[in-house]
């Protein structure tokens, strides 16, 4: 007991509080603790920007490919991470946050059927809007062993269902390669 009330884990972090505005996702406004992580968490030859952990208490409205924008203009993709485990039970939510590098317009090849042979062909690419993405460099040089060149170029990650052979188009044009779920989000090779 300390001034008369007991100290409870569930509030000893609200002095460190932000609110982060929703951007894509939903709507409304989260307020959360912002974890800054440590700064040899990666090898100096990874070229990516540090992830950082969001902390929110339970319930909360927060879902898994949301993006969020800070204060300062800072925005960041949520990915998963997990509750706590604490005596009193589950206190608060994290979530990874993945600072986002560009907004990007996302393509996806169509096909059409020709009207005497019947076969599918190559049809106009289909817009699906602006997403949000952080678009990276690999941390690693994926050989392709024929041909002795590097197939994979950038790491994308996002929280919409991008698919094999989809286009983003932003600074620079990327094929998907692959895309695979992880953590909650949409991991595609470029």
């Amino acid at each position: 007991m300390w001034g008369g009330a007991m100290l409870s884990l569930k509030t000893v972090g609200r002095r460190f509080e932000v609110t982060l505005k929703v951007i894509e996702g939903g709507t409304g406004q989260v307020t959360g603790v912002l974890i800054e992580t440590d700064q040899t968490q990666a090898p100096s030859y990874v070229f990516v920007p540090p992830r950082r952990i969001f902390r929110v208490n339970t319930p909360t409205v927060l879902q898994l490919g949301m993006v969020l924008q800070s204060p300062h203009g800072m925005r960041y993709l949520i990915g998963a991470n997990g509750p706590s485990e604490q005596p009193e039970g589950v206190l608060w939510q994290s979530y990874r946050l993945y600072q986002v590098t560009q907004q990007v317009e996302w393509k996806r090849r169509t096909k059409v059927k020709h009207p005497v042979t019947n076969e599918y062909t190559d049809g106009p690419m289909q817009s699906l809007g602006f997403i949000w993405a952080v678009i990276e460099p690999t941390d690693r040089e994926e050989l392709d062993r024929r041909a002795h060149l590097s197939a994979e170029k950038a790491r994308v990650l996002t929280g919409r269902e991008i698919l094999a052979d989809d286009l983003l188009v932003g600074e620079n044009t990327y094929e998907v390669i692959r895309s695979d779920k992880v953590l909650g989000l949409r991991v595609g090779f470029l």
